[in-house]
């Protein structure tokens, strides 16, 4: 077969080869970086964007709750001006705490984690119950300045429903850190898969370009050793030498 094999075919079908491995190397890493970009994407607007600004807005409406005892502390002694002055500041707390809790999470979940949606419902869930029921009533008894009426409120319902709103924080924030790391986790894993097979198709070009060589040095060099071994006989009068097959 290679006798019939050309020098210009043959290194036509080395070049095709080298080719083809080269587009097969060139698919796997641009594979990779897509992969791994759309990965490192979501992981950032998860940790970046949800979590950080839930973690914003949580605190916020803490710092409004303590605010608020502040508040009550004011009235009791008669600085009812301090007190509304307060007011106002936990007014704005809420109203920045509800724009940056609403903005990330009630905006709904990414990609298709069924944990992280029913922990988000969940959350969802904890959180307009906190401010209807909670927040709500709290501001609506400064406003009042009913003191008696916030401490009803404080024991009955503001303190039961920010402690189940602190597990469902803590429950997303818990689910979000594991789906960082199982994302990291999939990036080195994938990392690792293209990097072996990289290595492999390199170890059959390595082949490829053995096996050519060979064949070339039979298809081009054999021939042409042949041919100076006749020519110096020639040139040494010895005519009696045959010519090897073609």
């Amino acid at each position: 077969m290679l006798k019939r094999l050309s020098i210009r075919t043959g290194l036509l079908l080395l070049l095709a080869v080298m080719a083809f491995l080269l587009l097969v190397v060139s698919s796997l890493g641009l594979y990779a970086l897509q992969h791994s970009s759309s990965s490192l994407e979501r992981m950032n607007n998860l940790q970046s964007g949800q979590i950080a600004r839930m973690n914003e807005g949580y605190i916020s409406l803490l710092r409004a709750r303590s605010e608020a005892g502040q508040a009550v502390r004011q009235m009791e002694i008669g600085l009812l001006d301090d007190a509304q002055a307060t007011l106002r500041n936990i007014e704005i707390g809420v109203m920045r705490a509800r724009q940056e809790i609403t903005e990330e999470i009630l905006s709904g979940a990414e990609g298709d984690d069924e944990i992280g949606k029913q922990l988000q419902s969940s959350l969802i869930g904890d959180y307009n119950t906190f401010m209807a029921e909670g927040i709500e009533p709290m501001l609506s008894a400064l406003r009042k300045n009913d003191v008696d009426d916030y401490y009803k409120l404080l024991e009955k319902d503001l303190i039961p429903l920010g402690k189940r709103l602190d597990d469902s924080v803590q429950a997303f924030q818990s689910w979000g850190n594991q789906r960082g790391n199982h994302d990291v986790a999939e990036i080195q894993w994938q990392k690792n898969i293209v990097l072996g097979l990289i290595i492999l198709v390199a170890a059959i070009a390595a082949m490829v370009i053995v096996i050519g060589l060979l064949a070339l040095h039979h298809l081009l060099l054999k021939p042409l050793n042949n041919a100076i071994s006749q020519l110096e006989f020639m040139a040494q009068g010895d005519l009696t030498q045959s010519l090897p097959p073609a």
